[in-house]
Protein backbone atom coordinates (compact mmCIF):
# COMPACT_ATOMS: atom_id res chain seq x y z
CA UNK A 1 0.00 0.00 0.00
CA UNK A 2 1.14 3.12 -1.21
CA UNK A 3 2.41 6.39 1.03
CA UNK A 4 0.32 9.10 0.27
CA UNK A 5 2.72 12.05 -0.12
CA UNK A 6 3.11 14.67 2.16
CA UNK A 7 2.11 18.17 1.03
CA UNK A 8 5.14 20.41 0.22
CA UNK A 9 2.99 23.44 0.52
CA UNK A 10 5.58 25.89 2.66
CA UNK A 11 3.42 27.75 5.61
CA UNK A 12 3.70 31.24 6.49
CA UNK A 13 5.66 31.02 10.08
CA UNK A 14 4.57 33.12 12.80
CA UNK A 15 6.16 36.28 11.63
CA UNK A 16 4.78 36.43 8.37
CA UNK A 17 1.04 35.26 9.52
CA UNK A 18 0.91 38.12 12.52
CA UNK A 19 1.93 40.82 9.68
CA UNK A 20 -0.76 39.72 7.68
CA UNK A 21 -3.29 40.13 10.48
CA UNK A 22 -2.57 44.22 10.28
CA UNK A 23 -4.83 45.93 7.43
CA UNK A 24 -3.04 46.78 4.48
CA UNK A 25 0.43 46.44 6.12
CA UNK A 26 1.83 43.84 3.68
CA UNK A 27 0.90 45.41 0.48
CA UNK A 28 2.29 48.70 1.42
CA UNK A 29 5.48 46.64 2.85
CA UNK A 30 6.00 45.13 -0.94
CA UNK A 31 5.28 47.87 -2.74
CA UNK A 32 7.62 49.78 -0.98
CA UNK A 33 10.47 48.04 -0.79
CA UNK A 34 14.21 49.20 0.37
CA UNK A 35 14.67 51.90 -2.47
CA UNK A 36 10.74 52.87 -1.57
CA UNK A 37 11.27 53.38 2.30
CA UNK A 38 14.74 55.52 1.90
CA UNK A 39 13.13 57.44 -0.25
CA UNK A 40 9.99 58.03 1.83
CA UNK A 41 12.19 58.82 5.06
CA UNK A 42 14.52 61.21 2.21
CA UNK A 43 11.23 63.13 1.15
CA UNK A 44 10.41 63.26 5.41
CA UNK A 45 13.77 64.45 6.49
CA UNK A 46 14.42 67.18 3.06
CA UNK A 47 10.72 68.20 3.86
CA UNK A 48 11.14 69.21 7.57
CA UNK A 49 14.86 70.79 6.81
CA UNK A 50 13.03 73.15 4.57
CA UNK A 51 10.24 74.03 7.54
CA UNK A 52 12.46 74.24 9.82
CA UNK A 53 14.41 77.14 7.55
CA UNK A 54 11.44 78.57 5.66
CA UNK A 55 12.70 78.56 2.62
CA UNK A 56 13.26 75.40 0.03
CA UNK A 57 16.91 75.74 -1.20
CA UNK A 58 16.23 73.56 -4.06
CA UNK A 59 12.51 73.69 -5.82
CA UNK A 60 12.82 70.14 -6.80
CA UNK A 61 15.06 66.78 -6.03
CA UNK A 62 15.56 63.94 -8.09
CA UNK A 63 14.19 60.82 -6.61
CA UNK A 64 18.09 59.88 -6.03
CA UNK A 65 18.90 62.55 -3.74
CA UNK A 66 16.15 61.46 -1.16
CA UNK A 67 17.26 58.02 -1.65
CA UNK A 68 20.86 59.49 -0.47
CA UNK A 69 19.09 61.46 2.31
CA UNK A 70 17.08 58.41 3.54
CA UNK A 71 20.61 56.66 3.73
CA UNK A 72 22.39 59.43 5.47
CA UNK A 73 19.49 59.45 8.26
CA UNK A 74 20.06 55.88 8.86
CA UNK A 75 23.87 56.12 9.14
CA UNK A 76 23.51 59.15 11.50
CA UNK A 77 21.09 57.50 13.95
CA UNK A 78 23.49 54.91 13.74
CA UNK A 79 26.26 56.89 14.46
CA UNK A 80 24.17 58.74 17.52
CA UNK A 81 23.84 55.74 19.59
CA UNK A 82 28.01 55.10 18.91
CA UNK A 83 28.80 58.58 19.73
CA UNK A 84 26.38 59.19 23.24
CA UNK A 85 27.01 54.89 23.98
CA UNK A 86 26.06 55.61 27.31
CA UNK A 87 22.52 57.66 26.75
CA UNK A 88 21.96 54.85 23.89
CA UNK A 89 23.60 51.88 26.47
CA UNK A 90 20.71 52.47 29.23
CA UNK A 91 17.65 53.73 27.10
CA UNK A 92 18.70 50.20 24.83
CA UNK A 93 18.78 48.28 28.43
CA UNK A 94 15.16 49.67 29.37
CA UNK A 95 13.92 49.21 26.52
CA UNK A 96 14.84 45.73 25.77
CA UNK A 97 13.98 44.75 29.46
CA UNK A 98 10.19 46.68 29.02
CA UNK A 99 9.75 45.01 25.69
CA UNK A 100 10.36 41.32 27.10
CA UNK A 101 8.49 41.91 29.61
CA UNK A 102 5.60 42.92 27.82
CA UNK A 103 6.06 40.00 25.55
CA UNK A 104 6.05 37.72 28.44
CA UNK A 105 3.12 38.81 30.62
CA UNK A 106 0.93 38.99 26.85
CA UNK A 107 1.61 35.38 26.46
CA UNK A 108 1.78 33.97 30.23
CA UNK A 109 -1.96 34.00 30.81
CA UNK A 110 -4.60 30.99 29.21
CA UNK A 111 -7.45 32.87 31.23
CA UNK A 112 -9.26 35.31 28.49
CA UNK A 113 -10.59 37.59 31.48
CA UNK A 114 -7.01 38.08 32.60
CA UNK A 115 -5.49 38.59 29.05
CA UNK A 116 -8.06 41.06 28.32
CA UNK A 117 -7.51 43.34 31.36
CA UNK A 118 -3.44 42.61 31.24
CA UNK A 119 -3.97 43.97 27.38
CA UNK A 120 -5.82 47.24 28.75
CA UNK A 121 -3.24 48.10 31.09
CA UNK A 122 -0.71 47.63 28.81
CA UNK A 123 -2.90 49.99 26.25
CA UNK A 124 -3.13 52.54 28.91
CA UNK A 125 0.17 52.93 29.46
CA UNK A 126 1.44 52.41 25.99
CA UNK A 127 -0.75 55.90 25.46
CA UNK A 128 0.80 57.59 28.14
CA UNK A 129 4.34 56.86 26.82
CA UNK A 130 3.34 57.72 23.80
CA UNK A 131 2.23 60.91 24.76
CA UNK A 132 4.90 61.81 26.99
CA UNK A 133 6.93 61.16 24.48
CA UNK A 134 5.57 63.01 22.23
CA UNK A 135 5.20 66.13 24.33
CA UNK A 136 8.90 66.28 25.32
CA UNK A 137 11.07 64.66 22.54
CA UNK A 138 8.87 65.22 19.66
CA UNK A 139 6.55 68.52 19.49
CA UNK A 140 9.18 70.60 20.38
CA UNK A 141 11.36 70.19 17.63
CA UNK A 142 8.41 69.61 15.53
CA UNK A 143 7.28 73.17 16.14
CA UNK A 144 10.81 74.80 15.24
CA UNK A 145 10.45 76.88 11.90
CA UNK A 146 11.03 79.69 10.07
CA UNK A 147 14.48 79.90 10.89
CA UNK A 148 16.22 82.10 8.55
CA UNK A 149 13.40 84.34 8.51
CA UNK A 150 12.91 85.29 12.00
CA UNK A 151 14.69 83.34 15.01
CA UNK A 152 13.20 83.49 17.54
CA UNK A 153 16.05 84.85 20.25
CA UNK A 154 14.54 87.96 21.11
CA UNK A 155 11.31 86.25 22.35
CA UNK A 156 10.49 86.24 26.09
CA UNK A 157 9.85 83.23 27.32
CA UNK A 158 5.65 82.32 27.92
CA UNK A 159 3.99 80.15 30.69
CA UNK A 160 3.67 76.65 29.19
CA UNK A 161 6.52 77.45 26.51
CA UNK A 162 9.66 77.16 28.60
CA UNK A 163 10.39 73.53 26.68
CA UNK A 164 10.41 75.01 23.33
CA UNK A 165 12.63 78.22 24.53
CA UNK A 166 14.95 75.39 25.96
CA UNK A 167 14.93 73.95 22.63
CA UNK A 168 15.40 76.93 20.77
CA UNK A 169 18.43 78.05 23.20
CA UNK A 170 20.29 74.96 22.77
CA UNK A 171 20.01 74.53 19.22
CA UNK A 172 21.38 77.97 18.67
CA UNK A 173 24.19 77.54 20.68
CA UNK A 174 25.11 73.82 19.53
CA UNK A 175 26.37 75.83 16.29
CA UNK A 176 30.15 75.57 16.28
CA UNK A 177 30.90 79.65 15.96
CA UNK A 178 32.13 81.93 18.53
CA UNK A 179 31.00 84.77 16.82
CA UNK A 180 27.20 83.73 17.21
CA UNK A 181 28.13 82.57 21.18
CA UNK A 182 29.09 86.20 21.43
CA UNK A 183 26.04 87.51 19.96
CA UNK A 184 23.88 85.78 21.55
CA UNK A 185 25.60 86.14 25.54
CA UNK A 186 25.25 90.65 24.51
CA UNK A 187 21.49 90.16 22.99
CA UNK A 188 20.04 87.48 24.53
CA UNK A 189 21.89 87.46 27.87
CA UNK A 190 22.34 83.56 27.77
CA UNK A 191 26.06 82.08 28.15
CA UNK A 192 26.25 79.09 25.74
CA UNK A 193 29.10 77.71 27.79
CA UNK A 194 25.53 76.65 30.33
CA UNK A 195 24.06 75.53 28.04
CA UNK A 196 23.66 71.30 27.65
CA UNK A 197 25.75 70.57 24.70
CA UNK A 198 27.88 73.19 23.92
CA UNK A 199 30.40 72.94 26.29
CA UNK A 200 33.46 71.46 23.82
CA UNK A 201 33.20 74.67 22.14
CA UNK A 202 32.75 77.26 25.11
CA UNK A 203 35.67 75.49 27.12
CA UNK A 204 38.67 78.21 27.35
CA UNK A 205 41.37 76.75 25.43
CA UNK A 206 44.13 77.59 28.48
CA UNK A 207 42.76 74.79 30.65
CA UNK A 208 44.83 72.34 31.58
CA UNK A 209 43.93 68.59 29.94
CA UNK A 210 42.92 67.33 33.56
CA UNK A 211 40.92 70.64 34.41
CA UNK A 212 39.23 70.84 30.74
CA UNK A 213 37.95 66.79 30.30
CA UNK A 214 36.55 67.95 34.05
CA UNK A 215 34.67 70.65 33.27
CA UNK A 216 33.44 69.22 30.21
CA UNK A 217 32.15 66.52 31.62
CA UNK A 218 30.73 68.56 34.39
CA UNK A 219 28.99 70.33 31.95
CA UNK A 220 27.77 67.73 29.90
CA UNK A 221 26.41 65.72 32.51
CA UNK A 222 24.02 68.86 33.75
CA UNK A 223 21.53 68.46 31.40
CA UNK A 224 20.63 66.29 28.48
CA UNK A 225 22.17 67.82 24.67
CA UNK A 226 20.20 67.65 21.49
CA UNK A 227 22.39 64.70 20.67
CA UNK A 228 21.93 62.63 23.58
CA UNK A 229 18.09 63.12 23.51
CA UNK A 230 17.66 62.24 19.49
CA UNK A 231 19.37 59.19 21.13
CA UNK A 232 16.87 58.40 23.77
CA UNK A 233 14.28 58.68 20.97
CA UNK A 234 15.23 56.27 19.02
CA UNK A 235 14.99 53.46 21.18
CA UNK A 236 11.75 54.99 22.90
CA UNK A 237 10.76 55.36 19.31
CA UNK A 238 11.88 51.51 19.11
CA UNK A 239 9.77 50.35 22.13
CA UNK A 240 6.50 52.18 21.65
CA UNK A 241 6.54 50.06 18.20
CA UNK A 242 7.32 46.80 19.63
CA UNK A 243 4.93 47.17 22.33
CA UNK A 244 2.18 48.23 20.04
CA UNK A 245 3.26 45.29 17.16
CA UNK A 246 2.72 42.90 20.32
CA UNK A 247 -0.53 44.23 21.34
CA UNK A 248 -1.42 43.39 17.90
CA UNK A 249 -1.16 40.40 17.44
CA UNK A 250 -2.22 39.79 21.87
CA UNK A 251 -4.30 36.88 22.10
CA UNK A 252 -6.69 38.79 24.01
CA UNK A 253 -7.73 40.06 20.28
CA UNK A 254 -8.71 36.86 19.19
CA UNK A 255 -11.32 36.98 21.50
CA UNK A 256 -13.27 39.77 20.67
CA UNK A 257 -15.71 40.32 17.46
CA UNK A 258 -13.25 40.37 14.15
CA UNK A 259 -14.40 44.07 13.30
CA UNK A 260 -13.34 45.16 16.52
CA UNK A 261 -10.21 43.33 16.58
CA UNK A 262 -9.47 45.12 13.27
CA UNK A 263 -10.44 48.44 14.31
CA UNK A 264 -8.26 48.33 17.28
CA UNK A 265 -5.18 47.05 14.94
CA UNK A 266 -5.92 50.20 12.40
CA UNK A 267 -5.57 52.06 15.71
CA UNK A 268 -2.46 50.87 16.74
CA UNK A 269 -0.92 51.04 13.56
CA UNK A 270 -1.64 54.94 12.91
CA UNK A 271 0.37 54.70 16.40
CA UNK A 272 3.20 53.28 15.22
CA UNK A 273 3.29 55.23 11.85
CA UNK A 274 3.01 58.59 13.80
CA UNK A 275 5.62 57.34 16.35
CA UNK A 276 8.30 56.47 13.51
CA UNK A 277 7.87 59.22 11.09
CA UNK A 278 8.72 61.59 14.38
CA UNK A 279 12.10 60.45 14.75
CA UNK A 280 13.35 61.69 10.37
CA UNK A 281 11.07 64.48 11.14
CA UNK A 282 13.33 65.41 14.50
CA UNK A 283 16.23 64.45 12.20
CA UNK A 284 15.77 66.98 9.86
CA UNK A 285 15.08 69.62 11.94
CA UNK A 286 18.05 69.29 14.12
CA UNK A 287 20.48 66.93 13.65
CA UNK A 288 20.99 67.06 9.67
CA UNK A 289 23.96 69.23 9.05
CA UNK A 290 23.64 72.92 8.25
CA UNK A 291 27.10 73.23 6.89
CA UNK A 292 27.83 73.82 3.46
CA UNK A 293 30.89 74.97 1.59
CA UNK A 294 32.43 78.49 1.97
CA UNK A 295 34.24 80.37 -0.59
CA UNK A 296 33.45 82.77 -3.87
CA UNK A 297 31.23 82.91 -7.18
CA UNK A 298 31.66 84.77 -9.85
CA UNK A 299 28.57 85.48 -12.57
CA UNK A 300 26.83 87.61 -14.75
CA UNK A 301 24.12 89.94 -12.05
CA UNK A 302 21.76 91.91 -12.76
CA UNK A 303 21.88 95.63 -11.84
CA UNK A 304 19.75 98.68 -11.94
CA UNK A 305 22.10 101.77 -13.42
CA UNK A 306 22.59 104.06 -11.17
CA UNK A 307 21.43 106.99 -13.55
CA UNK A 308 18.76 105.57 -16.01
CA UNK A 309 17.35 102.92 -13.62
CA UNK A 310 17.91 100.29 -16.61
CA UNK A 311 18.51 96.86 -15.64
CA UNK A 312 22.13 95.69 -16.81
CA UNK A 313 24.24 92.55 -16.72
CA UNK A 314 26.90 93.34 -14.85
CA UNK A 315 30.45 90.91 -13.40
CA UNK A 316 30.20 89.97 -9.47
CA UNK A 317 32.86 88.24 -7.65
CA UNK A 318 30.39 87.34 -4.08
CA UNK A 319 31.97 85.70 -1.14
CA UNK A 320 29.07 83.42 -0.07
CA UNK A 321 27.76 79.75 1.35
CA UNK A 322 27.11 77.52 -1.71
CA UNK A 323 23.59 75.61 -1.13
CA UNK A 324 22.95 74.09 -3.59
CA UNK A 325 24.07 73.40 -7.71
CA UNK A 326 22.43 71.42 -10.60
CA UNK A 327 23.14 71.88 -14.35
CA UNK A 328 19.92 74.35 -14.39
CA UNK A 329 20.51 76.60 -11.28
CA UNK A 330 23.32 77.77 -8.66
CA UNK A 331 21.47 78.43 -5.53
CA UNK A 332 23.65 80.46 -2.63
CA UNK A 333 24.09 82.65 0.39
CA UNK A 334 26.06 86.00 -0.13
CA UNK A 335 27.17 86.38 3.33
CA UNK A 336 28.37 90.36 2.72
CA UNK A 337 24.64 91.70 1.95
CA UNK A 338 23.06 88.48 3.59
CA UNK A 339 20.49 87.56 1.10
CA UNK A 340 19.68 84.36 -0.81
CA UNK A 341 20.44 84.31 -4.78
CA UNK A 342 19.96 81.49 -7.18
CA UNK A 343 21.24 82.02 -10.75
CA UNK A 344 20.92 79.80 -13.82
CA UNK A 345 23.96 77.66 -14.44
CA UNK A 346 25.12 79.44 -17.71
CA UNK A 347 25.68 82.98 -15.89
CA UNK A 348 28.03 80.85 -13.48
CA UNK A 349 31.60 81.69 -14.85
CA UNK A 350 33.55 80.42 -11.51
CA UNK A 351 32.87 78.82 -7.72
CA UNK A 352 35.76 78.88 -5.44
CA UNK A 353 35.32 76.91 -2.20
CA UNK A 354 37.99 75.97 0.52
CA UNK A 355 36.19 75.41 3.80
CA UNK A 356 32.70 74.81 5.51
CA UNK A 357 30.53 77.57 6.62
CA UNK A 358 27.39 77.21 9.24
CA UNK A 359 23.87 78.94 7.27
CA UNK A 360 22.25 78.80 10.76
CA UNK A 361 24.89 80.44 12.47
CA UNK A 362 25.31 83.06 9.40
CA UNK A 363 22.12 84.04 9.64
CA UNK A 364 21.08 84.37 13.43
CA UNK A 365 24.20 86.00 13.90
CA UNK A 366 23.11 88.38 11.10
CA UNK A 367 19.84 88.43 13.11
CA UNK A 368 21.57 89.39 16.27
CA UNK A 369 23.60 92.62 15.36
CA UNK A 370 20.81 93.83 13.36
CA UNK A 371 17.81 93.50 15.94
CA UNK A 372 17.07 96.12 18.63
CA UNK A 373 16.33 93.08 21.01
CA UNK A 374 17.90 93.65 24.75
CA UNK A 375 17.57 90.48 26.09
CA UNK A 376 15.42 87.57 25.66
CA UNK A 377 15.59 84.47 28.35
Amino acid sequence: MSKIPESTETKPDGGLAAIAKLPLLPAILSSLGAIGILTAVGYVVQSSRDRLLGINLVTSHPTTDYVTLGGQFLLDTITATWLHWEAASITALLAISSGLVVAWVLQRSKAIAIQRVVWIVIFVLLTVLYVVKSRRLDLPYIRMSDLLEKPPVCENVSPGQERIHDVWERFMCSRDDDTLHTAIKEKVHVDCADVPGSALIAAPPQMTAKRGIARLRENLHTGLSIENEYTINIFVTALLAFVALMLCFAPALTSIAPITAGLVRVLLLAMIVADVIALPVVYGKVMLSTRFPSGRIMYDGIVADEKTQALKSEPRNDKCLILASDEKFVTFYDTDDNIFVQVKRDKVYLIQARETGDLVAERITYFLQNSPCSGGS
